[in-house]
């Protein structure tokens, strides 16, 4: 197809417009990108059309401008978009359906109208591969590999990347791309160090206060979990900790060992409530897009996310009742089918891996990657070991002693974080969540990936748990000698 487009470009003498989906991500943002430099390289004039400027990948891809008009008449190619209502804009109603092209690989879903059945288009302008993980990995096969330089390679590899959450949602030919990408002349330094970039401490502690009123639902012998975040919450949460959209941090819940469903949904703008669905390949495999383009949104099976409005008589509180009916309705009937999991060698073979390469981000060479892919094929059950499943108890403990951080310490960059936690308030924990004292020292991995200088949880009998600035984590003991000598000397 791109190839198409270039010589119609060329022969009729058009530019080519590029667009993506909302909120656009690293797929959108780097394929449309990836495109539009291949197709300069092979002397057409392109654009990627967005309506405010993007900078969260300007380190991958520099930074990109938004447009407020494009010319009439001219080639429109609209990537990683399975309808039209999920499009940025619909500035490419400025071409025909002659000029008109699709690329996704989103599937097709009952229910929904794809963008290519509500813009009429003629099938051979469509390339839809639900089996590619991403749309950089489609462009990757259409483009010729002779004219992919370091910088188009580099920001293919970030989209499969993000749009993979880190190669851990692999389909068939995902690691095979990845190294075709290394071979290409790929900066996956870069792409690690960018995505390595932490979180400021004052969004993760707000986020953790929302995270602690996680409602759990029953699903068999498994369970869903479901957060919702009204305006009011939103508006003071941005105002005074800078977090934004709640809803798409639901990556903070998806290594929950047991549960198969999770839904977040927030009001960012009053009456119009963004949702967002996740299931597991480990539990369940349950089918979230079905859910999502029932309420006219999209994605894919395993994460989808749509647009709930008042207007359409969705509220806060009915959305929660709906969510727990279609969890009882959808999923429970699948529980039963759901297999325990169990280690093999294969999967000891994986965690080692991910060891040597720390969790996939520093030394991956072709060689690193035919071993994973030996690990796959030697029946690894690679999304459960890739994800590091923690149980529900020790997630919720974590956010328990991160919304405990006083606002002044969340609010200073690189801050040195201290937890004095009291007897009365350890007793809550461990009666809370019937976890052991070690489970408390442990929360202190809560902090992995936030912006602070150090931090400690200290326990009165003087054990404590350390994390320094790169996340290194130690447990030491704090002789009590010095407290006892002052107490001394106050009862004098």
């Amino acid at each position: 197809m791109i190839d198409t487009i270039i010589n119609k470009a060329k022969n009729e003498g058009k530019k080519v417009f590029i667009f993506a989906h909302k909120y656009p991500d690293g797929d959108a943002v780097c394929s449309s990108i990836a495109l539009k430099k291949y197709l300069e390289a092979n002397g057409v004039t392109a654009s990627y059309v967005v309506e405010s400027p993007v900078s969260r990948f300007a380190p991958i891809v520099g930074a990109v401008k938004s447009t407020e008009s494009v010319e009439q008449g001219n080639i429109s190619v609209i990537l990683d978009t399975t309808t039209v209502s999920y499009a940025e804009n619909t500035l490419f109603n400025s071409s025909s359906k002659e000029d008109t092209f699709v690329i996704d690989h989103h599937a097709k879903k009952d229910g929904a109208k794809p963008i290519e059945d509500e813009l009429e288009l003629d099938p051979s302008h469509v390339l839809r591969d639900s089996d590619s993980s991403s749309v950089c990995e489609i462009l990757l096969r259409e483009f010729d590999s002779k004219q992919v330089n370091t910088d188009i390679a580099t920001a293919l590899m970030n989209g499969l990347w993000t749009d993979t959450t880190g190669l851990t949602f692999l389909k068939n030919d995902t690691l095979d791309s990845f190294s075709k990408l290394l071979d290409l002349g790929a900066d996956f330094e870069k792409i690690a160090e960018r995505n390595k970039t932490k979180y400021p401490l004052a969004a993760e502690v707000a986020l953790a206060r929302l995270l602690i009123r996680t409602k759990k639902v029953p699903i068999g012998d498994y369970f869903g979990l479901i957060l919702g975040v009204r305006n009011d919450e939103v508006k003071e949460l941005y105002k005074k900790f800078g977090l934004r959209n709640p809803q798409k941090r639901i990556f903070k819940a998806r290594n929950v060992e047991d549960s198969a469903f999770v839904a977040f949904f927030a009001e960012n703008e009053p009456g119009l409530y963004a949702a967002e669905f996740r299931s597991s390949n480990v539990y369940g495999n349950f089918d979230v897009l079905s859910l999502a383009t029932r309420f006219g949104g999209g994605g894919h099976p395993n994460a989808s996310g749509c647009f709930l409005r008042d207007d359409d008589g969705y509220f806060y509180d009915n959305i929660i009742e709906m969510l727990e009916d279609e969890i009882a309705e959808r999923y429970i009937p699948q529980a039963d089918s759901i297999k325990p999991v169990e280690i093999n060698e294969a999967d000891k073979e994986l965690r080692r891996i991910l060891a040597e390469t720390d969790d996939f981000t520093q030394g991956m060479t072709k060689e690193v990657v035919d071993r994973i892919k030996g690990t796959i094929q030697n029946g690894a059950n690679f999304e459960y070991i890739r994800k590091g499943y923690i149980s529900f108890e020790n997630f919720m403990l974590r956010n328990e002693i991160l919304s405990i951080v006083p606002d002044e310490v969340a609010l200073s960059k690189g801050a040195d974080v201290e937890i004095n936690l009291a007897s009365n308030q350890i007793e809550f924990l461990r009666e809370k969540y019937k976890i052991p004292e070690e489970s408390i020292l442990d929360a202190i991995s809560g902090f992995t990936g936030t912006d602070i200088n150090s931090a400690i949880i200290k326990l009165p009998n003087g054990r404590c748990s350390r994390m320094d600035k790169d996340g290194n984590i130690t447990y030491d003991y704090i002789s009590q000698e010095p407290q006892e000598k002052e107490d001394e000397q106050v009862q004098e």
